[in-house]
């Protein structure tokens, strides 16, 4: 078998020519302007406005109380059926009114000096002082943390409540229940006229010397004293001076002799008004009687005792003889 030989394959070689150096020169460019027109001057020239005033009818018009942050100085009057507010956190000083059938309202943080009147249905509050005289007609509520100096008067409905002090005249006048609190110290005149209530207290009296009755007959026993431990006893005449209110009283007599038979009675202001059982008077000589819920309707009307006795014995005077009025 005949080889064929074949020869090696030659690296053939391109050869390319070397670049040619070559510039691209662009022209400048040129310079161009634009030009825009001058602006024109021009003005907006609006109209003025035309002035607009708003007109509401009267019975639109709210009313405006009038406040004061300072102090007013001379007279100050608000007048009709409206509520009138007057507020002052300075002085108020002469005379200050405020007149309607609605309510009026003064309210001092300071110090009302002069006359304030106020007329109608009223409510003061006052945390200062009020110096000289004030007055309130109607119904009226008077409320006073402080000190009243001069007069104070309050007529009709009233009530009036003090914490401090009450120097001078001070006066309640109306049909209703008036009450009168202080809890500190009332010095002066306190007057209360009409329908009024006041605290009761005990009152005891005891016989001062003997009495001597008259046999068969009804005699009133003078010549007491204030018994020991009653301090608010007011004698007056032949006997106590009670306050207005309802009563227990209890009276004990001691006498001179047994075997008597003895029937007292209670007067007020010289009326019969409790009678008691007639008692034997035995070897101890000494009765009790006791009357319960004796009704005493008017202040300083004068409790007296009276004796019936079967025999004229002596009542006779000392700790053992003695009458106890004690609050019902």
């Amino acid at each position: 078998m005949e080889r064929l030989t074949v020869p090696a394959p030659t690296t053939p070689v391109l050869r390319l020519p070397s670049p040619i150096e070559s510039a691209l020169v662009l022209p400048a460019p040129t310079e161009s302007t634009v030009r825009l027109p001058a602006p024109s001057e021009s003005a907006l020239t609006l109209p003025a406005p035309a002035e607009s005033v708003l007109v509401l009818p009267a019975d639109l018009v709210p009313v405006v109380p009038g406040i004061v942050a300072g102090t007013v100085s001379g007279e100050a009057t608000v007048a009709g059926t409206a509520t009138a507010v007057a507020t002052a956190a300075g002085s108020v000083t002469a005379e200050a009114s405020i007149t309607g059938a609605a309510s009026a309202i003064a309210s001092a943080a300071g110090t009302v000096a002069g006359e304030i009147f106020v007329t109608g249905t009223a409510v003061i509050p006052v945390t200062g002082g009020i110096s000289g005289e004030a007055t309130i007609t109607g119904t009226a509520a008077a409320v006073l943390a402080g000190t009243v100096a001069g007069e104070v008067s309050v007529a009709g409905t009233s009530v009036a409540a003090l914490s401090g002090a009450v120097t001078g005249t001070g006066s309640v006048t109306g049909t209703a229940i008036a009450v009168a609190t202080a809890a500190g110290t009332v010095a002066g005149e306190v007057s209360i006229t009409g329908t009024a209530v006041r605290s009761t207290v005990p009152m005891g009296m005891q016989k001062s010397g003997n009495y001597t009755p008259t046999e068969g007959s009804y005699t009133t026993i003078t010549g007491w004293a204030v018994r020991s431990g009653y301090p608010d006893t007011v004698l007056s005449g032949n006997g106590m001076a009670l306050k207005a209110g309802t009563y227990n009283i209890q009276v004990t007599l001691a006498f001179s002799d047994s075997n008597n038979e003895v029937t007292p009675r209670i007067q007020r202001a010289g009326t019969t008004v409790a009678t008691g059982t007639m008692i034997d008077i035995t070897s101890s000589q000494t009765a009790t009687w006791n009357f319960a819920n004796v009704s005493w309707p008017t202040d300083g009307q004068v409790l007296t005792v009276q004796i019936n006795p079967e025999y004229d014995d002596q009542v006779v005077g000392g700790t053992g003889t003695y009458v106890i009025a004690t609050p019902a």
